[in-house]
Protein backbone atom coordinates (compact mmCIF):
# COMPACT_ATOMS: atom_id res chain seq x y z
CA UNK A 1 0.00 0.00 0.00
CA UNK A 2 1.01 3.52 -0.72
CA UNK A 3 0.25 6.40 1.54
CA UNK A 4 -2.66 7.24 -0.68
CA UNK A 5 -4.19 3.93 0.15
CA UNK A 6 -3.62 2.22 -3.13
CA UNK A 7 -2.83 -1.48 -2.88
CA UNK A 8 -0.34 -3.19 -5.06
CA UNK A 9 -0.36 -6.81 -6.21
CA UNK A 10 0.54 -9.39 -3.52
CA UNK A 11 4.07 -10.94 -3.56
CA UNK A 12 5.71 -13.79 -1.57
CA UNK A 13 8.83 -14.07 0.66
CA UNK A 14 10.24 -17.65 0.66
CA UNK A 15 12.53 -18.60 3.61
CA UNK A 16 14.34 -21.95 3.12
CA UNK A 17 14.59 -23.82 6.49
CA UNK A 18 17.49 -26.24 6.46
CA UNK A 19 16.98 -29.40 8.54
CA UNK A 20 18.87 -30.14 11.74
CA UNK A 21 20.11 -33.56 12.79
CA UNK A 22 17.84 -35.51 15.04
CA UNK A 23 19.65 -38.14 17.13
CA UNK A 24 18.18 -40.13 20.02
CA UNK A 25 20.31 -40.60 23.13
CA UNK A 26 21.39 -44.19 23.76
CA UNK A 27 23.18 -46.40 26.29
CA UNK A 28 26.11 -48.42 25.01
CA UNK A 29 27.02 -51.93 26.12
CA UNK A 30 28.55 -51.95 29.59
CA UNK A 31 32.28 -52.55 29.73
CA UNK A 32 34.66 -53.43 32.54
CA UNK A 33 36.88 -50.96 34.26
CA UNK A 34 39.99 -50.24 32.17
CA UNK A 35 38.50 -51.89 29.05
CA UNK A 36 38.04 -49.74 25.90
CA UNK A 37 34.48 -48.47 25.53
CA UNK A 38 34.39 -49.44 21.81
CA UNK A 39 31.70 -46.79 21.11
CA UNK A 40 31.36 -44.94 17.82
CA UNK A 41 29.94 -41.41 17.64
CA UNK A 42 27.00 -41.59 15.20
CA UNK A 43 27.68 -40.30 11.69
CA UNK A 44 24.00 -40.41 10.72
CA UNK A 45 20.94 -39.10 12.43
CA UNK A 46 17.76 -41.03 13.05
CA UNK A 47 16.72 -40.49 9.39
CA UNK A 48 20.08 -41.73 8.06
CA UNK A 49 21.06 -38.22 7.07
CA UNK A 50 24.80 -37.73 7.16
CA UNK A 51 26.35 -35.95 10.10
CA UNK A 52 29.56 -34.24 9.13
CA UNK A 53 30.92 -33.01 12.46
CA UNK A 54 30.08 -32.80 16.13
CA UNK A 55 30.93 -31.18 19.45
CA UNK A 56 31.54 -33.53 22.35
CA UNK A 57 32.11 -33.42 26.13
CA UNK A 58 31.93 -36.00 28.89
CA UNK A 59 30.78 -36.27 32.51
CA UNK A 60 32.25 -39.27 34.34
CA UNK A 61 31.62 -38.78 38.03
CA UNK A 62 33.61 -41.19 40.20
CA UNK A 63 35.61 -42.56 37.27
CA UNK A 64 39.22 -42.02 36.35
CA UNK A 65 40.01 -41.40 32.70
CA UNK A 66 42.54 -43.62 30.97
CA UNK A 67 45.87 -42.09 30.15
CA UNK A 68 45.27 -42.26 26.39
CA UNK A 69 41.66 -41.07 26.30
CA UNK A 70 40.73 -38.77 23.40
CA UNK A 71 40.85 -34.99 23.61
CA UNK A 72 37.25 -33.79 23.40
CA UNK A 73 35.92 -30.46 22.13
CA UNK A 74 34.22 -28.88 19.11
CA UNK A 75 34.19 -29.54 15.38
CA UNK A 76 35.28 -33.15 15.62
CA UNK A 77 35.08 -35.18 12.44
CA UNK A 78 36.57 -38.50 13.59
CA UNK A 79 33.60 -40.65 14.52
CA UNK A 80 35.95 -43.23 16.13
CA UNK A 81 37.32 -40.57 18.44
CA UNK A 82 36.18 -42.14 21.74
CA UNK A 83 36.25 -45.81 20.70
CA UNK A 84 39.54 -46.44 22.53
CA UNK A 85 38.66 -44.52 25.69
CA UNK A 86 38.97 -46.42 28.99
CA UNK A 87 37.65 -45.61 32.44
CA UNK A 88 38.75 -46.92 35.82
CA UNK A 89 36.03 -47.81 38.30
CA UNK A 90 37.32 -48.89 41.72
CA UNK A 91 34.01 -48.52 43.55
CA UNK A 92 31.68 -51.34 44.45
CA UNK A 93 29.04 -50.47 41.81
CA UNK A 94 28.45 -49.49 38.18
CA UNK A 95 29.32 -45.89 37.21
CA UNK A 96 28.46 -44.14 33.95
CA UNK A 97 30.63 -42.19 31.56
CA UNK A 98 28.13 -39.84 29.84
CA UNK A 99 29.28 -38.26 26.57
CA UNK A 100 27.19 -35.26 25.38
CA UNK A 101 27.28 -34.84 21.58
CA UNK A 102 25.97 -31.99 19.44
CA UNK A 103 25.68 -33.15 15.79
CA UNK A 104 25.96 -30.97 12.65
CA UNK A 105 24.83 -31.45 9.07
CA UNK A 106 26.96 -30.24 6.19
CA UNK A 107 24.73 -27.16 5.97
CA UNK A 108 26.05 -26.13 9.35
CA UNK A 109 22.79 -26.73 11.17
CA UNK A 110 23.23 -28.10 14.67
CA UNK A 111 20.89 -30.64 16.12
CA UNK A 112 19.88 -30.96 19.70
CA UNK A 113 22.55 -32.49 21.86
CA UNK A 114 22.18 -36.19 22.63
CA UNK A 115 23.99 -38.42 25.12
CA UNK A 116 25.96 -41.63 24.83
CA UNK A 117 25.95 -43.38 28.21
CA UNK A 118 28.65 -45.99 28.75
CA UNK A 119 28.17 -48.08 31.96
CA UNK A 120 31.57 -48.93 33.50
CA UNK A 121 31.49 -52.06 35.63
CA UNK A 122 33.86 -51.97 38.65
CA UNK A 123 37.01 -54.02 38.98
CA UNK A 124 38.26 -55.67 42.19
CA UNK A 125 41.08 -53.92 44.00
CA UNK A 126 43.17 -56.18 46.22
CA UNK A 127 46.15 -55.02 48.26
CA UNK A 128 49.41 -56.94 48.22
CA UNK A 129 49.28 -59.82 50.69
CA UNK A 130 52.23 -60.88 52.93
CA UNK A 131 52.13 -64.34 54.56
CA UNK A 132 54.65 -66.11 56.79
CA UNK A 133 54.54 -69.88 57.29
CA UNK A 134 56.78 -72.80 58.17
CA UNK A 135 58.14 -75.31 55.71
CA UNK A 136 55.61 -78.04 54.85
CA UNK A 137 52.75 -76.20 56.59
CA UNK A 138 49.65 -75.14 54.63
CA UNK A 139 49.27 -71.38 54.16
CA UNK A 140 45.93 -71.62 55.93
CA UNK A 141 44.64 -68.26 54.64
CA UNK A 142 42.46 -67.19 51.73
CA UNK A 143 43.29 -64.73 49.01
CA UNK A 144 42.68 -61.24 50.41
CA UNK A 145 39.31 -59.60 49.80
CA UNK A 146 38.80 -56.71 47.45
CA UNK A 147 38.50 -53.14 48.69
CA UNK A 148 35.96 -52.40 45.96
CA UNK A 149 33.61 -54.84 44.25
CA UNK A 150 34.06 -58.37 45.57
CA UNK A 151 36.42 -60.72 43.75
CA UNK A 152 34.60 -63.91 42.78
CA UNK A 153 37.67 -65.75 41.54
CA UNK A 154 41.42 -65.29 41.26
CA UNK A 155 43.81 -66.00 38.40
CA UNK A 156 47.33 -66.94 39.44
CA UNK A 157 49.44 -65.82 36.49
CA UNK A 158 52.91 -66.43 37.91
CA UNK A 159 54.73 -68.04 40.85
CA UNK A 160 58.40 -67.45 41.66
CA UNK A 161 59.36 -70.43 43.82
CA UNK A 162 62.75 -69.18 44.96
CA UNK A 163 64.13 -72.70 44.61
CA UNK A 164 61.61 -74.27 46.99
CA UNK A 165 59.54 -77.41 46.40
CA UNK A 166 55.79 -76.92 45.98
CA UNK A 167 53.45 -79.11 48.01
CA UNK A 168 51.42 -81.90 46.39
CA UNK A 169 48.10 -80.04 46.83
CA UNK A 170 49.20 -76.76 45.29
CA UNK A 171 47.12 -75.47 42.35
CA UNK A 172 50.02 -73.70 40.68
CA UNK A 173 49.43 -71.26 37.80
CA UNK A 174 45.67 -71.56 37.33
CA UNK A 175 42.65 -69.40 36.48
CA UNK A 176 39.32 -69.38 38.27
CA UNK A 177 40.56 -70.16 41.77
CA UNK A 178 38.23 -69.63 44.68
CA UNK A 179 39.42 -67.45 47.57
CA UNK A 180 40.00 -70.51 49.78
CA UNK A 181 42.10 -72.36 47.20
CA UNK A 182 45.22 -70.55 48.41
CA UNK A 183 44.92 -72.03 51.90
CA UNK A 184 46.02 -75.56 50.90
CA UNK A 185 49.31 -74.46 49.31
CA UNK A 186 52.54 -75.41 51.07
CA UNK A 187 56.27 -75.32 50.35
CA UNK A 188 59.28 -77.29 51.56
CA UNK A 189 62.24 -75.20 52.68
CA UNK A 190 65.30 -77.21 53.70
CA UNK A 191 67.71 -74.30 53.35
CA UNK A 192 69.17 -72.44 56.30
CA UNK A 193 67.06 -69.27 55.97
CA UNK A 194 63.57 -68.04 55.06
CA UNK A 195 62.80 -68.00 51.34
CA UNK A 196 60.06 -65.95 49.64
CA UNK A 197 57.59 -67.51 47.23
CA UNK A 198 55.97 -64.74 45.17
CA UNK A 199 52.56 -65.11 43.51
CA UNK A 200 51.22 -62.72 40.87
CA UNK A 201 47.43 -62.79 41.15
CA UNK A 202 44.65 -61.12 39.14
CA UNK A 203 41.29 -60.77 40.96
CA UNK A 204 38.13 -61.25 38.88
CA UNK A 205 34.71 -59.72 39.67
CA UNK A 206 31.43 -61.65 39.38
CA UNK A 207 30.91 -59.91 35.99
CA UNK A 208 34.34 -61.06 34.81
CA UNK A 209 36.14 -57.74 35.23
CA UNK A 210 39.86 -58.14 35.84
CA UNK A 211 41.50 -56.15 38.59
CA UNK A 212 45.09 -55.01 38.62
CA UNK A 213 47.52 -57.80 39.58
CA UNK A 214 48.47 -57.95 43.23
CA UNK A 215 51.38 -59.76 44.87
CA UNK A 216 51.17 -62.52 47.47
CA UNK A 217 54.56 -62.86 49.14
CA UNK A 218 54.89 -66.04 51.20
CA UNK A 219 57.92 -66.08 53.51
CA UNK A 220 58.63 -69.77 54.10
CA UNK A 221 60.71 -70.33 57.23
CA UNK A 222 62.99 -73.39 57.02
CA UNK A 223 62.49 -76.63 58.88
CA UNK A 224 65.54 -78.14 60.58
CA UNK A 225 67.11 -81.07 58.77
CA UNK A 226 69.55 -83.77 59.85
CA UNK A 227 70.57 -87.16 58.50
CA UNK A 228 70.19 -90.40 60.46
CA UNK A 229 73.11 -90.83 62.84
CA UNK A 230 75.06 -93.70 64.40
CA UNK A 231 76.95 -93.61 67.69
CA UNK A 232 78.83 -96.18 69.76
CA UNK A 233 79.14 -96.26 73.55
CA UNK A 234 80.51 -98.62 76.17
CA UNK A 235 78.32 -100.26 78.74
CA UNK A 236 77.85 -98.10 81.84
CA UNK A 237 79.45 -95.12 80.11
CA UNK A 238 77.19 -92.04 80.46
CA UNK A 239 76.71 -90.29 77.12
CA UNK A 240 75.32 -86.97 75.98
CA UNK A 241 74.75 -86.32 72.30
CA UNK A 242 73.87 -82.81 71.05
CA UNK A 243 71.30 -83.02 68.21
CA UNK A 244 72.15 -79.49 67.09
CA UNK A 245 75.52 -80.89 66.04
CA UNK A 246 73.75 -83.27 63.69
CA UNK A 247 71.69 -80.40 62.21
CA UNK A 248 74.91 -78.41 61.77
CA UNK A 249 76.77 -81.38 60.31
CA UNK A 250 76.94 -83.13 56.96
CA UNK A 251 73.53 -83.26 55.32
CA UNK A 252 72.00 -80.80 57.80
CA UNK A 253 71.00 -77.19 57.25
CA UNK A 254 72.32 -75.44 60.42
CA UNK A 255 68.89 -74.16 61.53
CA UNK A 256 68.99 -73.41 65.26
CA UNK A 257 66.49 -75.72 66.93
CA UNK A 258 65.04 -77.31 70.01
CA UNK A 259 64.74 -81.08 70.26
CA UNK A 260 62.49 -83.78 71.70
CA UNK A 261 63.49 -87.43 71.64
CA UNK A 262 62.22 -90.86 72.57
CA UNK A 263 63.53 -94.42 72.57
CA UNK A 264 61.72 -96.20 69.73
CA UNK A 265 63.43 -99.59 69.56
CA UNK A 266 65.94 -101.79 71.38
CA UNK A 267 67.78 -104.77 69.93
CA UNK A 268 69.53 -106.99 72.44
CA UNK A 269 69.42 -107.25 76.22
CA UNK A 270 70.18 -104.05 78.13
CA UNK A 271 69.06 -102.31 81.29
CA UNK A 272 68.66 -98.71 82.46
CA UNK A 273 66.72 -97.92 79.25
CA UNK A 274 63.31 -98.85 77.85
CA UNK A 275 61.25 -98.22 74.73
CA UNK A 276 59.18 -95.11 75.37
CA UNK A 277 61.81 -93.28 77.40
CA UNK A 278 61.83 -89.66 76.32
CA UNK A 279 63.46 -86.33 76.91
CA UNK A 280 64.26 -82.93 75.47
CA UNK A 281 67.46 -81.22 74.46
CA UNK A 282 70.55 -83.40 74.70
CA UNK A 283 70.15 -87.15 74.15
CA UNK A 284 71.40 -88.35 77.53
CA UNK A 285 71.54 -91.90 78.88
CA UNK A 286 73.69 -94.52 80.64
CA UNK A 287 72.99 -98.04 79.40
CA UNK A 288 74.09 -101.27 81.02
CA UNK A 289 74.87 -104.28 78.80
CA UNK A 290 76.33 -107.48 80.19
CA UNK A 291 74.78 -109.78 77.58
CA UNK A 292 78.06 -110.69 75.90
CA UNK A 293 77.04 -109.14 72.57
CA UNK A 294 76.59 -105.56 71.39
CA UNK A 295 73.07 -104.13 71.60
CA UNK A 296 71.46 -101.24 69.70
CA UNK A 297 69.14 -98.57 71.04
CA UNK A 298 67.37 -96.28 68.58
CA UNK A 299 66.50 -92.73 69.63
CA UNK A 300 64.08 -90.84 67.38
CA UNK A 301 64.75 -87.10 67.53
CA UNK A 302 62.20 -84.48 66.47
CA UNK A 303 63.71 -81.03 65.78
CA UNK A 304 61.74 -77.78 66.00
CA UNK A 305 63.30 -74.53 64.84
CA UNK A 306 63.34 -71.47 67.07
CA UNK A 307 60.61 -70.12 64.76
CA UNK A 308 58.46 -73.10 65.68
CA UNK A 309 58.94 -74.99 62.41
CA UNK A 310 58.76 -78.76 62.84
CA UNK A 311 61.43 -80.78 61.06
CA UNK A 312 61.29 -84.38 59.92
CA UNK A 313 62.28 -86.73 62.78
CA UNK A 314 65.64 -88.45 62.41
CA UNK A 315 67.18 -91.40 64.25
CA UNK A 316 70.28 -91.79 66.36
CA UNK A 317 71.19 -95.48 66.50
CA UNK A 318 73.44 -96.15 69.49
CA UNK A 319 75.50 -99.36 69.57
CA UNK A 320 76.15 -100.36 73.19
CA UNK A 321 79.16 -102.59 73.73
CA UNK A 322 78.88 -105.40 76.26
CA UNK A 323 80.65 -105.40 79.59
CA UNK A 324 83.66 -107.64 80.16
CA UNK A 325 83.25 -109.41 83.50
CA UNK A 326 86.11 -111.69 84.61
CA UNK A 327 86.51 -113.22 88.06
CA UNK A 328 89.92 -113.38 89.73
CA UNK A 329 92.05 -116.25 88.43
CA UNK A 330 94.61 -118.33 90.37
CA UNK A 331 97.57 -120.22 88.91
CA UNK A 332 100.71 -121.95 90.18
CA UNK A 333 104.02 -122.41 88.46
CA UNK A 334 107.59 -123.26 89.22
CA UNK A 335 110.04 -120.43 89.41
CA UNK A 336 111.29 -119.56 85.96
CA UNK A 337 108.41 -121.24 84.17
CA UNK A 338 106.07 -119.33 81.83
CA UNK A 339 102.40 -119.10 82.73
CA UNK A 340 99.67 -118.42 80.20
CA UNK A 341 96.13 -117.44 81.25
CA UNK A 342 93.29 -117.12 78.72
CA UNK A 343 90.00 -116.21 80.42
CA UNK A 344 87.02 -118.18 79.11
CA UNK A 345 83.43 -117.03 78.74
CA UNK A 346 80.93 -118.57 81.14
CA UNK A 347 83.50 -119.94 83.62
CA UNK A 348 83.09 -118.54 87.09
CA UNK A 349 80.49 -116.06 85.85
CA UNK A 350 82.81 -114.62 83.23
CA UNK A 351 81.24 -112.51 80.48
CA UNK A 352 83.58 -112.16 77.54
CA UNK A 353 81.86 -110.47 74.56
CA UNK A 354 81.74 -112.26 71.24
CA UNK A 355 81.72 -110.75 67.78
CA UNK A 356 84.70 -108.48 68.45
CA UNK A 357 86.85 -108.58 65.27
CA UNK A 358 90.07 -107.64 67.07
CA UNK A 359 89.34 -109.79 70.12
CA UNK A 360 89.74 -108.96 73.78
CA UNK A 361 92.88 -107.14 74.90
CA UNK A 362 94.53 -107.38 78.34
CA UNK A 363 96.76 -104.76 79.90
CA UNK A 364 98.68 -104.95 83.19
CA UNK A 365 101.60 -103.29 84.91
CA UNK A 366 104.59 -104.92 86.68
CA UNK A 367 103.44 -106.33 90.03
CA UNK A 368 104.93 -104.69 93.10
CA UNK A 369 105.56 -105.73 96.72
CA UNK A 370 106.79 -109.24 95.84
CA UNK A 371 110.28 -109.23 97.38
CA UNK A 372 113.09 -110.68 95.30
CA UNK A 373 110.94 -111.74 92.35
CA UNK A 374 112.61 -111.08 89.01
CA UNK A 375 111.75 -111.25 85.33
CA UNK A 376 108.37 -109.65 85.99
CA UNK A 377 106.97 -107.77 83.03
CA UNK A 378 104.03 -105.59 82.08
CA UNK A 379 101.64 -106.30 79.24
CA UNK A 380 99.82 -103.90 76.90
CA UNK A 381 96.84 -104.93 74.80
CA UNK A 382 97.77 -108.59 74.83
CA UNK A 383 95.48 -111.40 73.71
CA UNK A 384 96.18 -113.35 76.95
CA UNK A 385 98.02 -112.92 80.25
CA UNK A 386 101.54 -114.40 80.36
CA UNK A 387 104.82 -113.89 82.17
CA UNK A 388 108.01 -115.72 83.28
CA UNK A 389 108.62 -114.86 86.96
CA UNK A 390 111.68 -116.08 88.86
CA UNK A 391 111.28 -116.47 92.58
CA UNK A 392 114.34 -115.23 94.48
CA UNK A 393 112.58 -115.29 97.82
CA UNK A 394 113.09 -117.95 100.47
CA UNK A 395 109.63 -119.41 99.98
CA UNK A 396 106.83 -119.63 97.49
CA UNK A 397 105.43 -116.21 96.67
CA UNK A 398 102.06 -115.19 95.22
CA UNK A 399 102.39 -112.56 92.49
CA UNK A 400 99.19 -110.63 91.73
CA UNK A 401 98.79 -109.19 88.27
CA UNK A 402 96.06 -106.52 88.09
CA UNK A 403 94.67 -106.91 84.58
CA UNK A 404 92.41 -104.46 82.77
CA UNK A 405 90.38 -105.98 79.90
CA UNK A 406 89.32 -103.92 76.87
CA UNK A 407 88.30 -104.13 73.24
CA UNK A 408 87.66 -101.85 70.27
CA UNK A 409 84.17 -101.56 68.76
CA UNK A 410 83.45 -99.22 65.84
CA UNK A 411 86.67 -97.38 66.60
CA UNK A 412 85.80 -96.87 70.28
CA UNK A 413 87.89 -98.49 73.01
CA UNK A 414 85.80 -99.93 75.83
CA UNK A 415 87.72 -100.62 79.04
CA UNK A 416 86.13 -102.48 81.93
CA UNK A 417 86.78 -103.40 85.57
CA UNK A 418 90.17 -105.00 86.27
CA UNK A 419 90.57 -108.50 87.68
CA UNK A 420 93.52 -110.25 89.40
CA UNK A 421 95.60 -113.11 88.11
CA UNK A 422 97.17 -114.50 91.29
CA UNK A 423 100.19 -116.71 90.45
CA UNK A 424 101.83 -118.77 93.19
CA UNK A 425 105.48 -119.00 92.14
CA UNK A 426 107.25 -121.98 93.73
CA UNK A 427 110.97 -121.83 94.54
CA UNK A 428 111.88 -124.52 92.03
CA UNK A 429 111.74 -128.32 91.84
CA UNK A 430 110.47 -129.84 95.14
CA UNK A 431 113.29 -130.82 97.57
CA UNK A 432 113.47 -132.97 100.70
CA UNK A 433 116.11 -133.28 103.50
CA UNK A 434 116.13 -136.10 106.10
CA UNK A 435 119.38 -135.44 107.95
CA UNK A 436 122.69 -137.35 108.14
CA UNK A 437 123.26 -141.04 107.64
CA UNK A 438 123.12 -143.19 110.82
CA UNK A 439 124.28 -146.71 111.75
CA UNK A 440 122.00 -149.01 113.76
CA UNK A 441 121.91 -152.62 114.95
CA UNK A 442 119.84 -155.28 113.28
CA UNK A 443 116.19 -155.05 114.13
CA UNK A 444 116.63 -151.57 115.57
CA UNK A 445 114.62 -148.54 114.39
CA UNK A 446 116.00 -145.42 112.77
CA UNK A 447 113.84 -142.30 112.78
CA UNK A 448 114.19 -139.60 110.13
CA UNK A 449 112.39 -136.28 109.94
CA UNK A 450 111.86 -135.17 106.37
CA UNK A 451 112.00 -131.45 105.68
CA UNK A 452 110.41 -130.57 102.29
CA UNK A 453 110.52 -127.52 100.15
CA UNK A 454 107.71 -126.72 97.66
CA UNK A 455 106.47 -130.30 97.89
CA UNK A 456 102.78 -130.97 98.07
CA UNK A 457 102.92 -134.76 98.29
CA UNK A 458 105.52 -137.56 97.88
CA UNK A 459 106.34 -141.22 98.52
CA UNK A 460 109.24 -143.20 99.98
Amino acid sequence: YFANGCAGNAYTITVPINPEPLVTSFTATAVCSDVVVAVTVLNQDDTQAAITKYDISVLATGLTAGGTNATLGNNKTNFQLIASDTWTNTTDGVLNAVYTVTPYFANGCAGNAYTITVPINPKPVVADQPITICSDVNLGVNFSSSNSVAAATYNVTGIALGGLIAGPNNDGITNGLLPSDLSNDSYTNLTSAAVNVVYTVVPVSPLGCLGNPFIVTVAVNPEPKALAQTETVCSDAPFSFAPQGYVNGVGGNTVASNFAWSVTSITGTVSNVAVGDQGTGLVVDNIHNESGVAATVVYTVTPTSLNGCLGTPFTVTVTVGSEIIISNISAEICSGDIFLVSPANGIGGNVIPSGIPSGIDYTWSIPSGVGNMTQLSAGNLQSNISDNPVNGNSSSTVVSYVVTPSYVINGLTCQYDPFNVNVNVLLGAPAVAIGNDVTICANATATYTAVTQDAQFGSW
